[in-house]
């Protein structure tokens, strides 16, 4: 049985720590200049190049009194954000303290990690955007 536990959870980890192929690891800024982000909901697509689990629905509102909210696989998190020059910065995220399972909660560790960074705004068009961090790795955002 703990055999049968073992190879599920590795196969999870394998599942939830590919990449998607179509999503570019790379990217440079060459889409639209983004200025605000106010009163939009935003489903996450991938993390920092990386693919994610599809059950999960992990989430991001930006409220117009640049507050940041979301659910990021386990726990609902929020915080301050701030976009200078295109550029999106969050301030330190209060987040729940549940515990799941140690796939989820590494995929929630890997989005709570790339929102702590000066990311770049780029707008690919109407209801897709990227996070870009400094290694030019994207986070991608669809719009709800």
């Amino acid at each position: 049985m703990l055999r049968i536990v073992c190879a599920f959870i590795f196969s999870l980890l394998i599942v939830g720590c590919q990449t998607t192929s179509n999503l570019p690891a790379k990217t440079s800024t060459s889409g639209t200049e983004i200025t605000t982000l106010d009163n939009t909901s935003w489903i996450v697509q991938s993390v920092a190049g990386r693919g994610l689990m599809e059950y999960l629905s992990l989430t991001l509102n930006f409220k117009s009194d640049s507050e940041v909210e979301g659910f990021s696989g386990c726990n609902r998190f929020k915080g301050q954000y701030e976009i200078i020059n295109s550029r999106l910065e969050i301030g330190p995220l209060a987040s729940t303290r549940k515990y799941c399972s140690k796939v989820i909660m590494y995929q929630e560790h890997l989005l709570l990690n790339e929102l702590s960074q000066p990311l770049t705004l780029s707008q690919m068009d109407n209801r897709v955007i990227q996070l870009i961090n400094n290694k030019s790795e994207v986070t991608r955002l669809m719009m709800q």
